[in-house]
């Protein structure tokens, strides 16, 4: 059989790109299998690094001692209201953790784990099928916490009196929120935006819109968000199933397919969830570049964590198992 030149040239064209970046073999530190096999929806490392805790598929709240991999408490969901964890944050002190449900905020005492108290950010309840699950995080100085019902607000809860203080409005239905390191910023995303506030003045400084060809098209991605320990940029999801790497300053955008990110602690890297969710990206934080792919996909990705000391990525599967990846072994040498 011989082939003619503009054949050639056609099955070249339509040949899939060459992947040049370096495959890794990730080290595995530890596996913790989540307690009746649930799904893991969001991990959250205590300060100290010793404690893992994750809330997900009909639990509010799993809690792992990492010094003995042994899960030390998990609580069950029979409720409709909140069978589904979906947020998950540990205090500055660690010693509670924060759990988004159907409407509200658990508030958990971490040591002998009991529910302190329940924060309502939504009083009327959606439609059959429709949860308005929270997203939250919590102020690096432990004095607050952020809440979105998924709605076009981010309230902002004192935690010393347990009340609502004010709410942010949003030029879009938030999907996830997060606190800068250092605290003086708060970021909230969905529907391909993103925007930044001063924490202290509550002052919208910045309003970023990813670029998408197609607005009707919708992703399988549930809203992540991530913030560089500098601060100075953003990677959120966009609704055609990209990640859109944002630089603060300028505003300058770079996109590539993924579910979910996370930095390194350090700032240098960002671990990627592929769309396909067969595997995981090491990008470049600063250009967004592609690194290194690395087979870690046990089941299907569903959350991400990077530990205080940076040294441990923890990824969360569909069959309900957590499994803690050492970083230095995810990054290209």
């Amino acid at each position: 059989m011989s082939l003619t030149l503009p054949l050639l040239l056609a099955l070249v064209s339509a040949a899939p790109p060459k992947d040049d970046t370096v495959p890794l073999r990730p080290k595995k530190v530890a596996t913790l299998n989540a307690w009746h096999a649930q799904t893991p929806y969001s991990l959250a490392f205590a300060p100290d690094g010793k404690t893992l805790v994750a809330c997900g598929e009909n639990f509010s709240l799993q809690v792992w001692d990492l010094e003995t991999g042994k899960l030390t408490y998990a609580s069950l969901n029979e409720s409709d209201d909140n069978r589904i964890g979906s947020s998950i944050a540990v205090s500055a002190d660690g010693k509670r953790a924060f759990v988004g449900i159907s409407r509200a905020a658990q508030v958990w005492q971490l040591k002998n784990p009991k529910l302190a108290t329940t924060l309502v950010a939504r009083e009327e309840r959606g439609r059959k099928g429709i949860a308005y699950n929270v997203r939250l995080a919590a102020s690096p100085d432990g004095k607050q916490l952020a809440i979105t019902p998924q709605t076009d607000e981010v309230q902002i809860w004192d935690l010393g009196t347990e009340k609502r203080t004010s709410s942010l409005k949003c030029p879009m239905s938030v999907q996830a929120v997060v606190y800068s390191a250092d605290g003086k910023r708060l970021v909230a995303s969905g529907e391909s935006r993103a925007c930044v506030w001063d924490t202290k003045t509550e002052k919208l400084l910045h309003e970023f819109k990813a670029q998408v060809d197609d607005p009707r098209k919708q992703s399988a991605s549930d809203g992540t968000l991530a913030v560089s320990p500098d601060g100075e940029r953003l990677a959120f999801s966009t609704d055609e199933g990209n990640i859109a790497l944002v630089t603060v300053k300028d505003g300058k955008e770079t996109q590539f397919p993924g579910l979910m990110a996370v930095f390194s602690a350090d700032g240098k890297h960002l671990f990627v969830v592929r769309v396909q969710q067969d595997g995981l990206e090491v990008r470049d934080a600063t250009s967004g570049k592609k690194l290194a792919t690395a087979a870690i996909d046990e089941h299907s990705m569903r959350a991400l964590a990077v530990s205080p000391d940076g040294k441990r990525l923890a990824v969360g599967y569909g069959a309900g198992t957590i499994i803690l990846w050492e970083v230095a072994s995810l990054i290209p040498k």
